[in-house]
């Protein structure tokens, strides 16, 4: 399988990656997965992909930003650059090994999409397990919550494979 290195850079520099082969099931290196949308967008962001720009759609673009580090880089498997998308065998052989490829993976990053300012503040106290957070008092849900839930993440076929055959998410 090809997996990805996102270069270390700063927020404002440009993306840079690179491919890399390694063979599944015997692999030098670790690895995150990244589980995500596509969505239904023209891929119109670019990236520089080894020695020229490649195309990415908004979302992934969005994922790469959040998940590059300044110092240090960043090794993921990342569906729409890590598999030719114009060769349909290879798509295909990907695709029977694609539990494989997320079981093998040290993590899976699930990348919802850019969040708001209201969806960030009610993430806090998610994160702190906190008992007495306002956004959860008996069948009230605050809004923040529900358009995290309602976020077209949740409604991929794909998910099940992706967080199923994860070892940790």
């Amino acid at each position: 399988i090809r997996i990805l290195i996102l270069h270390p850079g700063l927020k404002d520099e440009p993306l840079k990656c690179s491919l890399k082969l390694e063979r599944l099931g015997s692999m030098d290196t670790e690895y995150e997965a990244l589980s995500y949308v596509w969505g239904s967008e023209v891929a119109s962001d670019t990236i520089q992909l080894g020695s020229g720009p490649f195309y990415v759609t908004r979302n992934l673009l969005d994922a790469l930003l959040e998940l590059r580090q300044e110092n240090e880089q960043k090794v993921l498997w990342v569906d729409a650059l890590c598999i030719n998308q114009c060769n349909m065998e290879e798509r295909n052989g990907q695709v029977s090994v694609m539990h494989k490829i997320y079981e093998s993976a040290k993590d899976v990053i699930a990348w919802l999409g850019a969040a708001t300012a209201d969806e960030l503040r009610v993430l806090w106290p998610l994160a702190r397990t906190e008992d007495n957070s306002p956004y959860f008092r008996g069948a009230e849900v605050s809004e923040e919550l529900k358009s995290l839930v309602d976020r077209e993440y949740w409604k991929r076929a794909w998910i099940v494979q992706e967080i199923a055959f994860a070892r940790s998410v």
